[in-house]
């Protein structure tokens, strides 16, 4: 009996040093999204992670159609002066 009752003290321990691991870590993570919610807001003009994901989809799309313009441009241009 009383060694079930070390092994049961000894969950215990376990769980309460697991406790204040957890809540570390917590802190820690909610420390670094104060973060970047700052930067998100500060260099990009964005108040939440979501408006920062539309925006970079939009910059994305953005590039991709100038990437296109570009490509057929230069083919354009090709076409022109290579004759």
């Amino acid at each position: 009996m009383p060694s079930t009752i070390l092994s049961i003290e000894q969950k215990l321990l376990n769980f309460k040093e697991s406790l204040g691991e957890d809540k570390t870590n917590k802190a820690r993570l909610e420390g670094e999204l104060t973060s970047i919610e700052r930067r998100l807001k500060e260099e990009f003009n964005c108040e939440t992670v979501e408006q920062a994901k539309k925006k970079f989809e939009t910059l994305q799309t953005n590039t991709e159609t100038l990437k296109n313009k570009r490509d057929n441009d230069i083919l354009d241009y090709e076409e022109k002066y290579q004759k």
